[in-house]
């Protein structure tokens, strides 16, 4: 029996373990919105992204005016002078790094459409294509929204390393390219290894879980660091009438310049519904509803949750 894992993965998962047939064709498009919740977090960021403009307005301003009086006076900058410019500074460069988190804070709808050819029983290709809007408020009286959108083009190849006592093992890497408005265009190298096994069970339902990690290079900008890794794991039960509950974690971990995207946890609780049609029902297609959770563990202000609502066809 294969399992169609794949049917129930999130937006941003990856492969799954489980390869398509050998000529056969996996057809998945996705969609997904946030909440009414984390909407009226953004209308707070958005009043606290003002307040900071304001602040960092108002610093500068400072800074200017001191270095001004001591020009026109022509003279050296007295100690006290001294001493506060540099206490500025200080409050600058927190403000300013909170400017930028808050910045971030946009994330609206994103939509998925991946496709995957079983080339034999250990191989097998696919792509990916992804588009996102942000609207980041930045005001709010009076109002003021600016939305930016990201593409992202992505090929993978995926090879099974091992099948032995219900276990599969299979490597997976991959190559992305991503456009973001306002920011250059970049490239994201991934390698993915990944484990997973199903068990039927007597009473007639399947448990299945799969996990892996992988590590990925980019050369996007703003980056300390050009590497980084992540962490995954999908649990589930699949019942005899074909409906699907999984639980779906992710750990990513950067190095950002803006740190809210350091270390990012991903969680998505879906349920899933598998139809069989055609000659001998060989052909099958799956709705799935889901509902996401996505926060930094060290931008406690960064966390957003919304639906996922997903179509999954196996040709």
């Amino acid at each position: 029996m294969i399992l169609y894992v794949a049917l129930i993965y999130p937006i941003n998962a990856h492969a799954s373990v489980w390869i398509p047939k050998t000529n056969e064709y996996k057809y998945y498009t996705s969609f997904s919105i946030i909440d009414k919740r984390s909407e009226n977090k953004k209308i707070k960021w958005a009043d606290l992204f003002v307040k900071d403009q304001e602040m960092i307005h108002k610093l500068t301003k400072r800074q200017n005016a001191i270095k001004a009086k001591a020009d026109d006076e022509n003279r050296s900058l007295f100690n006290h002078e001294i001493a506060e410019l540099n206490d500025n500074a200080a409050f600058l460069k927190e403000f300013k790094e909170y400017k930028m988190i808050l910045g971030s804070l946009g994330e609206d709808k994103t939509s998925n459409f991946e496709l995957e050819y079983g080339i034999n029983d250990h191989q097998s290709l696919g792509m990916k294509i992804g588009y996102k809007t942000d609207n980041f408020l930045r005001s709010i009286t009076p109002h003021y929204t600016e939305q930016k959108t990201g593409k992202d083009f992505e090929l993978f190849y995926k090879y099974q390393l091992l099948k032995q006592e219900g276990w599969i093992v299979a490597i997976s890497p991959s190559l992305q390219y991503s456009t973001y408005t306002g920011c250059k265009p970049y490239r994201h190298f991934d390698l993915a290894l990944m484990a997973g096994k199903s068990r039927l069970h007597k009473n007639n339902y399947t448990l299945f879980y799969e996990f892996g990690a992988s590590v990925h290079a980019h050369s996007k900008e703003n980056s300390l660091s050009k590497t980084g890794f992540t962490l995954f794991m999908t649990d589930g039960i699949r019942f005899a009438n074909n409906v699907i509950i999984t639980n779906y974690m992710k750990y990513e971990q950067n190095r950002f310049k803006n740190y809210a995207h350091n270390k990012i946890l991903y969680e998505q609780i879906s349920i899933a519904k598998e139809i069989y049609f055609g000659n001998l029902s060989k052909q099958s297609f799956t709705i799935q509803v889901g509902y996401f959770a996505k926060g930094s563990l060290v931008a406690r202000g960064y966390n957003v949750s919304g639906f996922i609502f997903s179509l999954w066809f196996s040709l």
